[in-house]
């Protein structure tokens, strides 16, 4: 069984913001679209190069 490493919010009260991306199947396009700044990546199902 796998565990997933989710780094926590710091204890100052500030949110994390998580970049949840699924199924991408080689579309750089869709993942350069994404402008927004993000603390921690999450990566379901596959990323096909």
């Amino acid at each position: 069984m796998r565990r997933a490493i989710v780094p926590r919010a710091s204890h100052s009260g500030s949110s994390m913001k998580i970049l949840v991306v699924s199924d991408i199947h080689a579309n750089w396009v869709a993942l350069q679209a994404i402008e927004e700044s993000f603390d921690a990546c999450l990566f379901l199902r596959d990323l096909l190069d």
